[in-house]
Parts: C-alpha cells; structure tokens; sequence
C-alpha cells in the first residue's frame, strides 16, 4: 500500500508548485495554471510507469533502499529526462531565449535537482522506517 501511494503522490509534486507558481505569477489565472497542471501532471504519471516502477524495481532488488541510492537513481533519471525532452524539443526552442547555452544548463541542473529530490520524497513515502532497510527485501537483518 505504501509503494501505490509513494507512486501516487510524488508524481503529483511538480503538477501541484508548477499550478501554485503559475497561478501567483499569471495574477490569478486559472486557467492557464489547470492547464500547465494538468499537462504536467499526464507527463509525470506516464513517467512514474514508464520509468519510475522499473527503476523502483531495480533499486529494491538490487540495494538495501538507502537514501543514497535513490538520490543517485533519481538524479540521473531527472537529467536523462532533461536530455530526452533537449533532444526532441530542441529545433522548436531555437527561436526563444530557453534555447542558450546558460538557460539550458540551468534547467538541466534544475532538473537534475528535482528527480533527485523527488525520488528521495518517494522513498520516504515507500520505506518503512521502523525497520532496517533491506528487511522487507529479504537482504538481511531480523525479521
């Protein structure tokens, strides 16, 4: 139950400051504000299936579920997300001023920053903290 909320809230994180900031700095414009929410909140959710469950999958069969685990594993899936999104996007954002070399380092490292925040959220929301990690795994420790 815990693992179906962590992959229910964390996604919903990034949807929910980008309607708050959208909201303050557009004076109340609510539309555009559900509007950037809601499609944020479509890539978010088929990120968490695409990528985040094989990811979470990999990390408890593979670690004992550290924090440094999923700090590493969600800092690199923020920056590959970064580098997909330049790749497909990056003929359409030519024209604008996201397209310079400082604003793309920028978002990139704001990226990276926020995957790897997120997956330390998630893991908070998934691991129960009242056990040594890897119990429930079966990698060691007492029942």
């Amino acid at each position: 139950m815990r693992t179906f909320l962590g992959f229910v809230i964390a996604p919903a994180v990034l949807p929910s400051v980008a309607f708050v900031h959208v909201w303050i700095t557009r004076h109340g414009d609510l539309g555009k504000a559900m509007f950037v929410a809601t499609a944020l909140a479509v890539i978010a959710y088929r990120a968490a299936l695409l990528i985040g469950v094989p990811t979470y999958l990999v990390l408890r069969r593979f670690t004992r579920g550290g924090v440094w685990s999923y700090l590493v594993g969600g800092a690199a899936l923020g920056a590959s997300a970064f580098l997909l999104f330049e790749l497909l996007f990056h003929k359409s954002l030519v024209g604008m001023d996201v397209a310079s070399s400082s604003a793309a380092a920028a978002a990139g490292a704001l990226s990276t920053l926020w995957g790897a925040g997120n997956a330390v959220l998630f893991r908070l929301l998934v691991m129960d903290r009242r056990r040594p990690a890897g119990t429930d795994a079966g990698l060691g420790g007492m029942p």
